[in-house]
């Protein structure tokens, strides 16, 4: 074997070694890197979910199952809400 073809298959080995490096960190990267609903706390993360629960009681309150056959979809019913909200909040 000649210096090139020794060159070649070192830079063939340590290729495939980064690669195999290189997915063996995007796995620990998936596996750590996920992030629940409730993970972070914030006070305005807690009252926008407040304000939205209780948007939902009150509607279904009222209207019962009849609410949501007020929104055509999700969009609709997000309009709605944050109607609601920019309403009662400042």
């Amino acid at each position: 074997m000649n210096k090139f073809d020794n060159l070649v298959k070192s830079y063939i080995a340590e290729d495939e070694s980064l690669d195999r490096w290189n997915q063996q960190k995007m796995k620990e990267e998936e596996q750590t890197s996920s992030h629940e609903f409730d993970t972070l706390s914030h006070p305005v993360k807690d009252q926008m979910i407040e304000e939205f629960k209780n948007w939902i009681k009150e509607g279904e309150h009222q209207d019962g199952e009849a609410f949501w056959d007020n929104f055509e979809d999700v969009q609709g019913a997000v309009g709605d809400f944050l109607r609601t909200v920019g309403g009662a909040v400042g």
